[in-house]
């Protein structure tokens, strides 16, 4: 379901760990789909909002392997939303913009995107 790459990507092998890196890159989710995982679920975004005047979103993203599960928070990037779009993710935003440097736990309607 989740291995469609419309672009050329080289293998990866970008190390990533949630207690060093809570906030990564679409480097790391990429090298993890090349290497078997996949993304199970659907995929939530948070509004972010760094010094009240720049914004970015970030995807709460859970992958399995079929034997663990992980979560992991990437950063939106063009080349991310397409892949969820070309693999046809469900995602979900959430209505409320977050005004913090780290991701926080809001609780809100979700809306579809």
């Amino acid at each position: 379901m989740n291995t469609v790459f419309d672009y050329h990507i080289e293998p990866l092998e970008r190390p990533w760990s949630a207690e060093s890196e809570p906030v990564t890159g679409c480097d790391a989710l990429f090298s993890r789909v090349q290497a078997g995982w996949q993304i199970v679920g659907t995929v939530c975004a948070v509004e972010v909002w760094f010094n009240h005047s720049r914004r970015t979103h970030i995807f709460e993203i859970q992958l399995s392997n079929g034997r663990e599960c992980q979560s992991m928070r990437v950063l939106s990037v063009p080349p991310l939303i397409n892949y969820l779009r070309a693999c046809r993710i469900p995602v979900f935003t959430l209505t409320q913009p977050v005004l913090d440097k780290t991701m926080i736990e809001v609780k809100t309607r979700l809306k579809v995107v």
